[in-house]
């Protein structure tokens, strides 16, 4: 008999010992109905896509609403797994999804040195609240992080006289996520940047950078930001020449510079960045739900726990999550890769297919299949399955 090669690691996930599945089927219903008379005063309305997201974080990995039949000729494997969520606030769909992007980056990203970068915003005059509250202004100072990380590597590059010319249009790989939640679940908006330790010039080649001048790059950024704020009305040009007249140390602008990460000497490491930089904001092994008395603890590793005397609580915080703006949103992937080296950058959605001739995964069909450890499955999908079962949220 013949072998498929590659022996599928699965394992169903048990969905009804998570802590966040407890709490959302013993509570979600009550909520929902007393949301306005409890924290529609102080916390505003419900958004729009709460209880629909909350029932499909009820239904994520329930084989009673839906599985995929998966079947190999050549091992003669069956299984039946469930679909999941995809919802951007579920743990589990979330590490799965960045586990496989980044084992999938490693492999595929040009073999020279990377560096792992932060940049922070302040919280002074409101800045982080203002961004907490608009993510298509996250989206426009991450577009101008870009370009000015880009101007700036390209004039720290040192080339010969006569190459000079072309360092306008050098550019350096990037891989951006914007990160909206910090320690404790509390509102942090930052940007997590993978960045090549070099830029590549428009024939392929490629000139490494060497030393990183902090001071001088947080300074443009700083001015490029503020700038930007004022241009779009976010803030006073009185305020911005104040927030730029302060001491750089002391602006609440920050940007962290991680060591050279080489590729593919470093691998494992690379990966691990990857990792961190797409992770889910709650993760599931530091959430715990007493059922007797309703108290919900979220313990961080390198924070303070934060504890909710009762579930409703934690699901306000959950239910701010799931509409725009919110303070726990996982990470949002901008890849972009002006490498004239290598192909260009695959999308998100292709980089989920570990065989890149295989058709990419659609975003809005049910999850691919794949076992706990994010490793996709070899067999093929047979036809899928889908329950009649009512809806596990009732209203």
């Amino acid at each position: 008999m013949a072998s498929c090669g590659l022996v599928p690691i699965y394992r169903q996930r048990e969905f009804h010992q998570s802590p966040l599945w407890r709490i959302l089927v013993d509570h979600a219903e009550p909520f929902l109905q007393t949301y306005d008379s409890r924290f529609a005063d102080s916390h505003g309305p419900l958004p729009r896509e709460a209880e629909r997201v909350i029932d499909r974080l009820v239904r994520c990995g329930d084989p009673r609403y839906g599985l995929s039949l998966l079947h190999c000729p050549d091992c003669r494997l069956h299984m039946a797994v469930p679909y999941s969520c995809k919802t951007r606030v579920c743990p589990s769909c979330v590490n799965r999804r960045a586990e496989v992007l980044a084992q999938s980056l490693a492999e595929k990203l040009p073999e020279v040195d990377y560096r792992h970068l932060v940049i922070t915003l302040p919280k002074k005059m409101g800045l982080r609240k203002r961004f907490q509250l608009n993510p298509r202004l996250q989206r426009q100072i991450g577009r101008l992080i870009h370009r000015v990380l880009t101007r700036w590597t390209a004039a720290q590059i040192g080339c010969h006289r006569n190459r000079r010319d072309q360092r306008e249009k050098a550019r350096p790989g990037i891989i951006m996520a914007v990160q909206s939640f910090g320690a404790g679940l509390k509102t942090h908006v930052h940007y997590h940047i993978l960045i090549t330790d070099g830029i590549w010039f428009p024939d392929g080649s490629y000139y490494a950078l060497g030393h990183w001048d902090q001071s001088s790059l947080l300074g443009q950024l700083r001015h490029s930001i503020l700038k930007s704020l004022v241009a779009r009305g976010c803030l006073q040009p009185e305020t911005a020449n104040l927030l730029e007249s302060w001491p750089l140390e002391r602006s609440g602008f920050s940007a962290f510079l991680g060591d050279p990460i080489n590729q593919p000497g470093d691998r494992p490491r690379l990966q691990r960045v990857l990792n961190y930089i797409l992770r889910p904001a709650l993760p599931l092994k530091h959430l715990s739900y007493v059922e007797s008395t309703g108290e919900v603890r979220y313990s961080p590793p390198r924070a303070a726990p934060k504890v909710w005397e009762h579930a409703y609580d934690s699901q306000r915080t959950l239910a701010s999550a799931c509409g725009p703006g919110c303070s726990i949103s996982p990470a949002r992937g901008s890849i972009r890769s002006p490498m004239p080296a290598i192909s260009p950058m695959p999308s998100v959605t292709s980089i989920l297919s570990r065989n890149p001739g295989k058709k990419p995964i659609n975003p809005k069909s049910p999850s691919p299949p794949s076992g706990s450890n994010g490793a996709p499955l070899s067999c093929v999908a047979g036809p899928s399955t889908r329950s009649s079962a009512p809806s596990a949220v009732r209203r």
